[in-house]
Parts: structure tokens; sequence; C-alpha cells
């Protein structure tokens, strides 16, 4: 079951994974994280498509799980701090961002097998989102 901060209708959703981008409505749960899904999906789906990225994830760093993606794969609502992703390239990119209160900081990983993409070569990059000198949030940007 995934957590509370995530869409039930998209993780146990019958749309296939290849279609989950254009999910945008409300899924009529009554849960927050719907009604600000269906406002800030479009958004960032568009903003996703215009920079030319695969995904757009945003990491909770408290937690290490993935609350927020464009395309609602595998790794959406996964921990990153547990198999299969405590060693993949978004795990290594929000670990290097969430311990760097820095807002010039912007976090790198190079190109390397990601299991949710057929195991293709696929570099990932993040910035800290930071509120009254901690880091609250890791948006994640997946190369195509």
């Amino acid at each position: 079951m995934p957590p509370a901060t995530t869409c039930n209708t998209t993780t146990s959703s019958p749309t296939p994974t290849t279609e989950r981008r254009e999910l945008v409505a409300d899924a009529g749960d009554g849960s927050a994280y719907s009604q600000q899904h269906a406002i800030f999906h479009p958004l960032l789906r568009d903003a996703a498509t215009t920079f030319g990225f695969f995904d757009l994830m945003l990491a909770d760093p408290a937690s290490g799980r993935i609350v927020y993606a464009v395309r609602k794969e595998v790794d959406f609502s996964a921990s990153l701090r547990s198999p299969p992703f405590r060693q993949s390239n978004p795990a290594l990119t929000v670990a290097h961002c969430a311990g760097d209160a820095d807002k010039a900081v912007a976090c790198l990983e190079d190109f390397a097998p990601y299991a949710p993409s057929a195991g293709a070569p696929i570099a990932f990059m993040a910035a800290p989102v930071i509120d009254r000198n901690a880091v609250i949030g890791v948006p994640i940007a997946q190369g195509s």
C-alpha cells in the first residue's frame, strides 16, 4: 500500500504506466494529495515535456520516498533507502541534495543503468528545496 502522501488512484490504477502521465483528475478520494495533484500535475507534466525530461519526481528527504512523479512508474512512492532503489542514481542524487541546504547546489548523477527504465543508462539531476535553512524536498529530473 502506498504511503498516505501519495495518490491512491495512480498507484493502484488499471491505467497502464505508459499512460499515467496523462492522469490529471482529482481521484475523488478526498485526500489533500489528490486535490494538489489535480492542480500541479498538468504544470509539471508540461514542464517535463518542454525541457525534454523523461520524468520529473519529488522526493521527501525525511522519509526517503518519491512522493510525486509525472510518469507514475514503479519508482513512484518507492523508498530510496530500501532495495531495489537504495543504490540507484535517484537515491544518490537525493542523498547529496538532502544534506546540503545551499540554494546554489545542483546535484547530478551521471548515466548508469536504471531498472525502472528497462536498465537503460539514465542521468538524474536535482536541487534542494529549502525552507528556513532546512531541505524540505528534492525535485528530481530524469533525463531521456
